[in-house]
């Protein structure tokens, strides 16, 4: 079943830069990985998600730090801080 209805993504995007503070280091690798799944690159979240991650990756598990590095190879987002931040 391939679902790609592209302004509920949008949407759904758009609510979770909003709420990105209230999310679990689990909640944002989910998210991350939910979009590059269905091969839908949005900047603007993806960004969102690497600054929020960068913040606090001493809270990340192996596999958040996994999920959220599979999410921006699938999709070819490079985000520098976040690739310093991971590979340190």
């Amino acid at each position: 079943l391939e679902i790609r209805d592209l302004p509920l993504f949008h949407a759904i995007a758009a609510e979770a830069i909003n709420k990105l503070h209230t999310f679990s280091p689990q909640d944002k690798a989910n998210t991350a990985w939910a979009f590059a799944r269905r091969e839908l690159r949005h900047e603007p979240l993806m960004e969102s998600i690497a600054a929020a991650s960068i913040q606090k990756l001493q809270e990340y598990s192996q596999q958040h730090i996994s999920n959220i590095s599979w999410a921006y190879a699938k999709l070819l987002v490079v985000n520098p801080p976040l690739q310093a931040a991971l590979s340190s």
